[in-house]
C-alpha cells in the first residue's frame, strides 16, 4: 500500500465526503490507497455509507472520544508507506499528494510534508508558537504539520498524536499535530512545507467544534508542559529505515471507449511496472475524448509528480500532442520518454505528425518490426518490444472445443477464415468454436479483452488457431499468440516471417506452424490423432512464454537492456 489517509469524524457525511472526494480525484489508477476512518457515534448516516464505500476501513468509537486517540487509532491500523493525518473538514488542492509523495521520495531527511491552508492566507504554513534552537544552536520557527503526510515507521517511532506519552495522554483533542512534529524534529528529521502541497480549510462552526474547544486550553498547556522549549534536535536516537528512491513512472495506456472490461482486466503492463517504481496511470484518450484539457492535466501532473519515465502507448499526435510532451521535457529535462506503438499500423506509424510527436521521445517501441528502418531514418531512437500476457486470477467454467478460434469478424478474408473452420465440424467431425465480433450465426461468444473467459477457452482447447493478416515480414502476431501459449493453449499459427530471429519461438518447439487452408486442416487432423506430441509442444510453449514474455520479462528488459543501451539519461531509471 502505498497511501494511507486517515482522519476522525462525527456526524459529517456531507463534509466527510468532500475531503474524501478530493483525495480520489487525484489518486489515479496505479497508485494504491485506502481511507482509514474513525468515527465516534456518528447517527447522520456517515457509518452505513462508509460500510459501502470498497476503499474504506471503519473504525467505530461508538462514541466521542477526542481526536487523539481517534487519529492514534488510525494511523496504528494505517497500512500504507505513507500517512496523512486530515482533519475531516478540509480539501486537498489537486495534485498536492502528488507533490507530497514525490518530495518524500526525493528528499530522506524528511519525515512528513507540512500541507499549508487558507486560514491566513492563500499559502499559510503553521509555525510552532515557540522557537526551536537547530543543529547549530540557532533559534528558529520550526514548522509543523496540522495536515501532513508522514513516512509511517516513523510515525510509529514517533509516537503518532502521543496517546501514549507520559503528559499528552492526558489529552482529549489538541497538541496531538504539534506533538508528532515535534517528536519528528528531535529525532533529527524535518517537516517540509512544499509549495505545490495545499488545503482548503472549511473551519467548520458547528457542535463538533464546539466540543472539541471544550478541552482546548487544558489539552495545549499539556503540550507546552512537554515541551516548554520547544523540540530539542537530536535529542532521541533513531536508526532510519533504509530510503532507496524509486522510479516514478507516468504511464499512459489506451483504453477503448466503451470498453469497460478492458479496463477491469487490462493490468498486466501496469502491474508490471509497479513491481520496479511507483506508477500513475493516466487514462489519456478517453479524457481527451471527453473533452478535458488533456495538455493542462498532463503538465500539471509531470510538475508535481516529477516522474523519472514517461511511458506512453501514443498511437496518434491529436490525442497526445508534441506541445504536451515538449512542455513536460522543458519542466522536467531529466524524464526519460518512451512511446510504443503496441499495434500493426504503419500508415497511422510513419504519418508525419507523429513523426514529429516521436521527436520529442527518447525511445520508440514498436511491435511491426517493418516501422524500425523507417524511425531510424528519421533519427527516432527504435526498438522492437512486443506485448506481453494478461494473468487472470480467475477462470470461469467455459466451454471445452477440439478447435478454438478467437478473433474478430473483421475484413473479407477473415470473415471467410472462420467460415471455412466452422465447415470443419461436418467435414471432420469435430467442435469448433469461434468466439469474437461479427460472427453472426457461427460466432460462438463474444470475449474481447475479457482476458479471464479468453484464457479459461484457450485451456480447454485442444487446438488454439491463429491466423496472420499482416504477414509482411513484420514479425507482427496478435497479442492472442502469447495469451494463448502463456494460458496452457496449443498453439497452431500461420506462418510469421522472421518471428524467430525476434522473439525466439521456435516452430515444433513452442507452437505448431500451418501455411495454407490445406496445411492447417491436415495438422489439424496430425495433432489431434497424435495428443502425446500436441501436449509436448503445449507444455513447452507455456514455460518458454511464463518465463521470457511476460510483461515482468518485458518490463526488465526495457530498463536493463533498451534503455541502458539507447537512453543517455539511462542512470536516472536503473532498476
Amino acid at each position: 500500500m502505498l497511501l494511507s489517509i486517515v482522519s476522525g469524524t462525527y456526524n459529517r457525511k456531507a463534509i466527510l465526503q468532500r475531503m474524501m472526494s478530493s483525495v480520489r480525484r487525484q489518486m489515479y489508477r496505479g497508485m494504491d490507497y485506502e481511507f482509514v476512518i474513525v468515527d465516534g457515534g456518528s447517527t447522520d448516516g456517515t457509518i452505513p455509507w462508509l460500510k459501502e464505500q470498497s476503499d474504506v476501513a471503519l473504525i467505530e468509537h461508538g462514541a466521542l472520544r477526542g481526536a487523539i486517540p481517534a487519529f492514534c487509532d488510525g494511523a496504528r491500523a494505517a497500512t500504507g508507506q505513507y500517512v496523512i493525518m486530515a482533519n475531516d473538514d478540509i480539501s486537498f488542492h489537486d495534485n498536492s499528494l502528488l507533490a507530497a509523495i514525490a518530495h518524500l521520495e526525493d528528499t530522506p531527511t524528511c519525515g512528513a510534508v507540512a500541507f499549508a491552508d487558507n486560514r491566513y492566507d492563500r499559502n499559510h504554513h503553521q509555525v510552532m508558537s515557540h522557537p526551536t534552537r537547530d543543529r547549530n544552536g540557532t533559534l528558529q520557527g520550526s514548522p509543523y504539520a496540522q495536515v501532513g503526510m508522514f513516512r509511517r515507521w516513523l510515525g510509529e517511532a514517533a509516537g503518532w498524536w502521543g496517546d501514549h506519552d507520559i503528559v499528552l495522554c492526558k489529552s482529549r483533542t489538541y497538541g496531538g499535530d504539534n506533538f508528532l512534529s515535534a517528536r519528528i524534529w528531535e529525532m533529527g528529521y524535518t517537516v517540509d512545507p512544499v509549495a505545490e502541497c495545499r488545503i482548503d480549510d472549511g473551519i467548520e462552526r458547528d457542535g463538533m467544534r464546539v466540543i472539541n474547544n471544550e478541552s482546548g486550553r487544558a489539552d495545549s498547556e499539556r503540550y507546552y508542559r512537554r515541551y516548554p522549549d520547544g523540540p530539542l534536535w537530536d535529542s532521541v536516537s533513531v536508526t532510519p529505515l533504509p530510503h532507496d528512491e524509486r522510479l516514478r513512472i507516468l504511464y499512459l495506456p489506451i483504453y477503448e471507449d466503451n470498453h469497460n472490461e478492458q479496463r477491469r482486466q487490462k493490468q498486466g503492463l501496469r502491474n508490471a511496472l509497479n513491481k520496479v517504481g511507483i506508477v500513475l496511470e493516466y487514462d489519456f484518450v478517453t479524457r481527451f475524448n471527453a473533452h478535458y484539457n488533456t495538455h493542462d492535466e498532463l503538465v500539471h501532473i509531470n510538475r508535481t509528480f516529477r516522474p523519472h519515465v514517461l511511458f506512453t502507448q501514443a498511437h496518434r499526435a491529436d490525442t497526445f500532442q508534441a506541445r504536451t510532451v515538449a512542455q513536460m521535457r522543458t519542466d522536467n529535462p531529466e524524464m526519460v520518454a518512451v512511446n510504443w506503438h503496441g499495434d500493426y499500423w504503419p500508415e497511422v506509424y510513419l504519418d508525419p505528425d507523429v513523426i514529429a510527436l516521436l521527436k520529442w521521445f527518447d525511445l520508440a517501441l514498436v511491435v511491426n518490426a517493418n516501422i524500425i528502418p523507417e524511425y531510424e531514418a528519421n533519427a527516432i531512437a527504435t526498438a522492437y518490444w512486443q506485448v506481453g500476457s494478461e494473468e487472470p486470477t480467475e477462470y470461469p467454467d467455459m466451454p471445452r472445443h477440439d478447435v478454438l478460434f478467437l478473433a474478430n469478424a473483421y475484413g473479407e478474408e477473415r470473415q471467410r477464415f472462420g467460415a471455412m473452420l466452422k465447415t470443419l465440424e461436418h467435414q471432420i467431425g469435430i467442435n469448433v468454436g469461434i468466439y469474437g465480433s461479427g460472427w453472426g450465426a457461427i460466432g460462438s461468444g463474444q470475449t474481447l479483452y475479457d482476458f479471464s473467459r479468453s484464457h479459461a477457452l484457450m485451456r480447454n482447447a485442444k487446438i488454439c488457431i491463429g491466423d496472420n493478416q499482416h504477414n509482411d515480414g513484420s514479425a507482427f502476431v496478435s497479442n492472442r499468440f502469447y495469451e494463448t501459449l502463456h494460458a496452457g493453449g496449443f498453439l497452431l499459427h500461420e506462418h510469421i516471417l522472421n518471428f524467430q530471429r525476434e522473439t525466439g519461438y521456435r516452430v515444433g518447439l513452442h507452437y505448431a506452424r500451418y501455411d495454407n487452408d490445406a496445411d492447417l486442416v491436415e495438422k489439424i487432423r496430425y495433432y489431434l490423432d497424435n495428443p502425446d506430441d500436441r501436449e509436448k509442444i503445449r507444455k513447452a510453449g507455456q514455460r518458454y512464454t511464463k518465463s521470457n514474455h511476460s510483461f515482468d520479462a518485458r518490463v526488465k528488459e526495457l530498463f536493463l537492456e533498451l534503455i541502458p543501451e539507447r537512453v543517455g539519461r539511462r542512470e536516472r531509471v536503473a532498476v
